[in-house]
């Protein structure tokens, strides 16, 4: 039974941000409970991950975090796995051969979205590393080693570049805060380091630099923004796609314009560009969670869900450091994951193929601080 006690500053900030998704729906311009395609932000969805945040938090004990972790490895295998095979013509499922007219050789497993894959293998990729650190013995390491570099392989094969930004962030957060400290782990780590390199110069010469290629843009990206120049462009566009979303916010403030509404305000009379710069379809997303969130969820909305991630880390941040060996190296494993997540979420948007779990391991390291008062 949960204790009435137990309930936390995070846990008010959830239903509070659950109750402005449901004024945001019930105002919305189109009344959506559930969303469609890969658009679900929905209240009926929301509400899902908030149950699975309460029921991680509350119902799984940390001792149980790592078996769950280790089925979450194996499944993020058989992914990358099916990733690579995709990537190299492999083509078994019936969406395989519609979507590889659309992203080529880009690899996006059963995601239907290399974006959307890139976003798992962020999770995926630092919390195997999470594991690798954790690891006792050498068969351990070797196949914590082994599905690293599947996931990395799949990882470069998505060429998802908020994918590598965020893998990137994620994996530095976790070695500052575990390999940094602790000598015994500087062997693992360098060995990591070096078959990354490895795996990147390989697969970058049998691809004809395309990799490298492809990381540089992102310091083109970034010029383009700095200087202005060609800078719509920037990010496949993403850059014209925020400024115009900013000005849209202020008139949608409060409660958004109702989730799944982001094409209804997003459209071509806005601005007189639009086809210049986006020249397919209709645009459902903001390829941002946060500007995705404000627009059609609104501005206190956004604050809300941000607040409540900051109380869920900083606590959780708290509480690993009372703990100690795989332990502690399992929650801030969770902790770097979720930050590399947020970093990708700069450049995407949250979709119900990988965000439970996001909010499984937000559970997670909740369950530290929540456990730390009970004095377990």
């Amino acid at each position: 039974m949960v204790r009435i006690e137990s309930f936390g500053l995070a846990d008010g900030l959830l239903l509070f941000f659950l109750l402005l998704v449901g004024f945001s729906t019930i105002l919305s311009l189109q009344k959506s409970f559930v969303g469609y395609l890969t658009q679900h932000y929905g209240i009926l969805v929301m509400f899902s991950y908030a149950l699975l945040f309460f029921s991680a938090s509350r119902f799984f004990h940390p001792d149980s975090h790592k078996k769950i972790i280790i089925y979450m490895t194996i499944s993020s295998s058989l992914c990358a796995g099916y990733g690579i095979a995709q990537h190299y013509g492999v083509k078994l499922l019936p969406q395989d051969f519609i979507l590889s007219y659309v992203y080529k050789n880009r690899s996006f497993s059963f995601f239907d979205n290399p974006d959307y894959f890139g976003a798992y293998l962020v999770l995926a990729v630092v919390m195997v590393f999470a594991l690798y650190l954790g690891a006792n013995g050498r068969i351990q390491e070797i196949l914590y080693l082994f599905i690293l570099c599947l996931l990395g392989i799949a990882l470069l094969g998505s060429e998802t570049r908020s994918a590598w930004l965020g893998s990137l962030v994620g994996l530095i957060t976790l070695s500052v805060l575990v390999a940094w400290k602790r000598r015994d782990l500087w062997r693992k780590w360098m060995v990591l380091l070096t078959l990354i390199i490895l795996i990147f110069v390989v697969m970058n010469l049998f691809s004809q630099q395309d990799y490298l290629t492809r990381a540089k843009t992102i310091v083109e990206d970034a010029q383009r923004i700095l200087t202005n120049v060609d800078s719509n462009n920037a990010g496949a566009t993403r850059w014209y796609i925020w400024k115009i979303t900013l000005p849209l916010i202020p008139e949608h403030f409060w409660f958004g314009s109702g989730p799944n509404t982001f094409q209804l305000v997003f459209h071509p009379g806005i601005d007189s560009d639009f086809f210049k710069y986006l020249r397919s379809g209709p645009i459902y997303d903001a390829n941002n969670d946060y500007l995705q969130i404000a627009l059609t969820l609104g501005v206190p909305a956004l604050f809300v869900y941000l607040l409540f991630i900051g109380v869920v880390c900083y606590s959780g941040f708290r509480a690993a450091r009372t703990l100690s060996g795989e332990k502690q190296i399992l929650a801030f494993g969770c902790l770097a994951a979720i930050t590399g997540y947020l970093v990708q979420a700069f450049f995407n948007v949250s979709v119900v193929s990988v965000a439970p779990y996001f909010w499984l391991l937000l559970g997670f390291v909740y369950s530290h601080s929540i456990n730390k008062e009970k004095g377990e």
